[in-house]
């Protein structure tokens, strides 16, 4: 991989700055990426919050521990600023973030040295942020530890979606295996052209439902393209028994603004302003809330 070469700077609620440095590889197009997608920041930021929220870090004498699983973690960017907002009031915040690609991987840990090297984030944190590659529809190791929480930004745009709604700079430098599903579909036959495109797009899905399920996780949060692959998600989730609670968070979910959605029987709360961003689906469990995270 040549020299890293370019640096992006994203403010963070915990008050300092995690830099993003990025190399002249295939992926310098995540340059774009990142700079222009404070929607996945901003759901981030949420969810990390809502942890820091949660009853079970109230009480005085406890030290929690929190293990965090990002898949598809590209170039590490969600994990190192859960790490960054979490780590002070959680010390014991382990993170652990898997790719498909090795290239991918190699930057993750690029950034993770870098941000400790600039001082933005502790010296601890190459202890508790590790970068792993696989593959995710494998069976692996990671799947057999316990997880608190799944988090993902998976490849969810359909081919056809790649095409047509994608800027000229995104198809041109950023790796398609970061976008659209390299397998998946479906085997139905009774499909239209564009229900089968978009099926291709949810690929991801069912398995981070299985990942998360298995991994006993009270919390699964993914990205998705628009409010409608969030009701199509969210209506793979009504279908489980293991989900108590279900939400569709638009591009800002910090604001007040909220509606409702009935999906398969399901009434869904859809929060926030913008498009449909990302889908919370949790779990009651011993000693967390779904109301808590």
């Amino acid at each position: 991989m040549a020299p890293a070469s370019v640096q992006a700077m994203h403010e963070t609620s915990a008050g300092g700055a995690v830099a993003i440095y990025l190399g002249k590889s295939a992926f310098r197009g995540f340059r774009n990426i990142v700079q222009e997608s404070p929607e996945t920041e901003a759901y981030t930021t949420h969810i990390a919050n809502r942890i820091l929220k949660s009853s079970s870090l109230k009480r005085p004498n406890d030290q929690p521990t929190f293990h965090i699983l990002d898949l598809c973690t590209g170039t590490g960017c969600i994990s190192l600023l859960l790490h960054a907002i979490l780590a002070k009031r959680i010390p014991k915040c382990e993170i652990l973030g898997i790719d498909i690609s090795p290239k991918a991987i190699a930057l993750a840990n690029q950034n993770l040295h870098h941000n400790v090297a600039l001082g933005r984030l502790p010296q601890s944190t190459l202890k508790h942020v590790r970068f792993l590659q696989a593959d995710i529809f494998l069976k692996n190791t990671f799947e057999r530890s316990k997880w608190d929480m799944v988090i993902s930004n998976p490849p969810y745009i359909s081919p056809d979606g790649f095409n047509k709604d994608t800027s000229r700079l995104v198809r041109k430098y950023e790796p398609r295996i970061a976008l659209v599903p390299l397998r998946g579909g479906t085997s139905r036959t009774d499909l239209t052209a564009a229900e089968m495109d978009s099926s291709i797009g949810d690929t991801f899905y069912p398995t981070l439902l299985d990942i998360a399920e298995n991994s006993k996780a009270c919390t699964l949060l993914v990205e998705v393209a628009d409010l409608e692959q969030a009701k199509r998600v969210a209506a793979q989730a009504v279908g489980r028994y293991y989900w108590d609670k279900i939400e569709i968070w638009r591009d800002w979910p910090d604001t007040k603004f909220m509606s409702k959605a009935l999906i398969n029987g399901a009434t869904i709360d859809i929060i926030g302003e913008g498009n449909g961003r990302s889908i919370l689906i949790s779990k009651t469990l011993k000693g967390m809330s779904t109301d808590e995270v």
